[in-house]
């Protein structure tokens, strides 16, 4: 077989691909428009004014969990903790106290990582 016979070979097996993956994707977005219409189904027939009212009603119905992400809302922007040497000392003081790292971050507001390095020495410089 030469080189061109087996390019052509190649492409052959790489249309196929394609076309396969084109059929996976058309299928799965006949799925994606099914569960569409039968939420917009499921809304008009339940009697809520809005989409909202339905999910807070079938959260509390069924008692589910929402994790709510900290203070911080969609578009905000995140704080972030400056570390200074009080800081550092309140870290190392609370970890020697028998803390673990886990509840530390929580209770100073501070990520585990940051922790994890101010209880290796990677803050000790400041002053």
């Amino acid at each position: 077989m030469n080189s061109i016979e087996k390019k052509l070979k190649e492409l052959e097996n790489e249309e196929k691909r394609i076309a396969d993956q084109k059929q996976k994707l058309i299928e799965e977005q006949k799925l994606v428009e099914e569960k569409q219409k039968q939420l917009a189904s499921l809304f008009e027939n339940s009697g809520y004014k809005t989409p909202k009212e339905l999910v807070e009603a079938l959260i509390e119905k069924y008692s589910i969990r929402v994790n709510s992400l900290s203070s911080a809302t969609p578009g905000s922007k995140r704080t972030r903790t400056r570390i200074t040497a009080e800081v550092r000392d309140t870290v190392k003081s609370e970890v020697a106290a028998g803390n673990t790292k886990m509840a530390v971050s929580k209770k100073l507001g501070i990520s585990y990582v940051v922790v994890g390095k101010i209880t290796k020495g990677d803050y000790d410089h400041l002053s």
